[in-house]
């Protein structure tokens, strides 16, 4: 058994969701809903899957690649026109060598594939139509409508025209008729949805989510084989990816989905039912609530969305279908992925260290000599707590482990400062050498405050192991911002408002703010 996808677009729909986004990459829960019915044909044992594509097929075809994470092999039927249903049939039938299941890629049923293949076989008839209520009123009276879903036999292709716009319904199976080929019927009694509206859309998500988490009442459509929710399960509500920033404030009223690498401001509330994509900045004092953010959207300060999709240019309301464009960057915008979450952070530490180090050289030789004189020896070791970058990026480690750094020794063997060097030990500057730790990975450039194992002991709340969320850094919000308060503790609150809302824009502006820093220690210490 293979199964054909249509994914060809030849209907567009849920405009303007899909002016620049295929209707099979329609976000439920997180995912395509193409890649729950991937799931459900890998449930049922059909890994030979072909997606016939045309409109934005490219964008489909790279996401959804080979279809080795679903563990089924995808081929690609490339169309350059409009061929209709079963014209698309007729394109693929390269792939077609036996009985196949026809399916629509922006829909979703969750079809009983062994019911259905067993009707089918003991029909031996050409093609099985499978039927579905129409809605709770029409169930009751016992009314079905076509699914647009079918089974095959690879005969089928005989009576489809080459190159010719042809549809199953209208055309196939009136022709099927008059050849006297029977057409068996499979009615279908678990759940569907044709997402035809941004109403079936948002119906559609908080099923599955009622599903996962067990809230789903007992009069709701049976689900077969139910579909995941990518992210972790934190309760019986809550589904999170990897590398999110949460600041300890903000305020979750489940059921909530988060995608990866999502950045989600102080006091921020979101849920019930709300979906952030991954990559997406929600920004202080958010409100969302029943609502979806699309993947890599910016939504900006004291912004308060209900029931509403929402894009990094547009929001459209749920109940109306009413779309409106934004053009206020700080309301709603694209949102880039944190740059941690790529090699070109690591790329951009270590080159703009190595900056520092070449235009700092004359300084650092000066140092060298200074301390060497003054202490008998150039360089100390230093144990700091924090999380390496490289763990980060990976995803690999969460917790803080000990670094390995080097300061200029600015203190003899009896603990104290020489006359030399304890300008060096005032001003800061002893920390230079720890650029070198950049350039070996062990820091950030820009992070949290590299820890002594003192401070480290300090910690005892919740709130402030945030800040183990990201990467220990050369500089940093705790360095730039720093008061003559309490060092520790501001440095703390700095590091959590840091991992809640780090952007490389933020980054830029804490670089570009160090050197002055600098400047002033060296003046006024």
């Amino acid at each position: 058994m293979k199964a054909l996808i249509l994914a060809t677009g030849d209907s567009l729909k849920l405009s303007p969701l899909t002016n620049k986004l295929p209707s099979p990459l329609l976000p439920v829960a997180g995912k395509p809903i193409m890649s729950y019915t991937i799931e459900q044909l890998a449930h049922a044992d059909i890994n030979e899957i072909v997606i016939c594509i045309q409109h934005m097929g490219g964008q489909i075809e790279s996401w959804f690649g080979n279809g080795r994470r679903w563990g089924v092999h995808l081929e690609y039927s490339l169309q350059r026109d409009a061929l209709g249903n079963a014209g698309s049939i007729k394109w693929a039938r390269g792939f077609l060598d036996e009985p196949f299941l026809v399916i629509k890629g922006d829909t979703y049923q969750a079809l009983d594939m062994p019911a259905l293949i067993d009707s089918h076989q003991k029909s031996n008839c050409i093609a099985t139509s499978i039927l579905c209520h129409d809605s709770r009123e029409s169930r009751a009276a016992g009314v079905s409508q076509p699914l647009e879903c079918y089974l095959f036999q690879p005969e089928i292709l005989d009576y489809i025209p080459e190159r010719q716009f042809f549809d199953i319904q209208s055309d196939l199976l009136p022709v099927l008729a008059q050849a006297n080929q029977q057409v068996n019927t499979f009615n279908h009694k678990g759940y569907w949805s044709l997402l035809d509206t941004f109403q079936e859309l948002q119906r559609a998500q908080v099923n599955f989510i009622n599903a996962l988490s067990g809230q789903i009442a007992k009069d709701e459509l049976t689900f077969l084989n139910l579909p995941t929710i990518k992210g972790n399960k934190f309760g019986p509500t809550v589904w999170a990816g990897k590398n999110n920033i949460i600041h300890p404030s903000v305020r979750i009223f489940p059921p909530v989905v988060i995608g990866d690498n999502c950045q989600i401001g102080k006091d921020v509330e979101l849920g019930p039912y709300t979906v952030v994509g991954s990559n997406s900045i929600i920004d202080d004092d958010a409100s969302i609530r029943h609502s979806t953010v699309t993947e890599k959207t910016y939504i900006g300060k004291v912004v308060n969305v209900e029931n509403k999709i929402i894009t990094s240019n547009l929001i459209i309301d749920v109940p109306t279908g009413q779309s409106t464009y934004i053009t206020d960057p700080f309301l709603i915008s694209s949102a880039s992925p944190p740059v941690i979450n790529s090699g070109f952070r690591l790329i951009f530490d270590k080159t703009v260290a190595l900056l520092f180090l070449i235009m700092l050289s004359p300084l650092i030789v000066f140092m060298c000599l200074v301390t060497f004189l003054g202490t008998g020896r150039m360089f100390r070791d230093v144990e700091r707590i924090g999380v390496i970058p490289s763990d980060i990026i990976s995803g690999a480690v969460v917790s803080p482990s000990r670094i390995n750094l080097k300061h200029f020794n600015t203190v003899k063997k009896n603990g104290n400062p020489s006359f030399l060097t304890k300008w060096i030990r005032v001003t800061g500057l002893y920390r230079i050498p720890e650029l070198f730790g950049v350039m070996s990975g062990q820091l950030s450039l820009i992070g949290v405050k590299p820890l002594s194992l003192d401070e480290a002991d300090q910690l005892n709340e919740e709130w402030q192991f945030q800040r183990y969320s990201f990467s220990a850094g050369f500089t940093g919000l705790w360095y730039t911002e720093q008061s003559n308060s309490n060092r520790v503790t501001s440095a703390l609150i700095y590091d959590v408002y840091y991992v809640a809302m780090r952007s490389f824009y933020e980054d830029c502006r804490i670089l570009l703010k160090t050197v002055p820093r600098w400047v002033k220690n060296l003046l006024f210490s």
